[in-house]
């Protein structure tokens, strides 16, 4: 007879949506790495997503690969794209600058990633 406490099943719905969490985003880079430069702008929402998620992940430090993205780099020149440009090249003096300068884009991010 196996038996299950409740402390196990807390442990286990952690794990399960830690890896999830974790599968998800894999999936979501790989997708996103299959389009080309013709077709990158159909991945928009996408991109966007990508990017939100991986800001918003606090198990996401490495941010690098996806700038190397053509659906992200479609957005180059948006201010999630500055935004995600900040947080790989940047130091915290310039995220409180972007902050600053775009307050509200920050804001209708949800408190995620402030």
């Amino acid at each position: 007879m196996i038996r299950i406490y409740a402390g196990h099943i807390i442990h286990l719905g952690f794990f399960l949506s830690f890896f999830l969490s974790e599968l998800a985003s894999k999936v979501m880079v790989e997708l996103l790495g299959t389009y080309t430069a013709e077709n990158a702008s159909q991945a928009r929402e996408d991109a966007q997503r990508c990017i939100l998620a991986a800001l918003a992940d606090p198990n996401t430090f490495l941010l690098d690969p996806l700038l190397a993205l053509k659906p992200v780099r479609f957005l180059e020149g948006e201010l999630i794209h500055d935004l995600l440009s900040v947080f790989v090249a940047e130091k915290l003096p310039s995220y409180l600058h972007f902050y600053q300068h775009h307050k509200e884009f920050v804001h209708s991010l949800g408190k995620s990633i402030r």
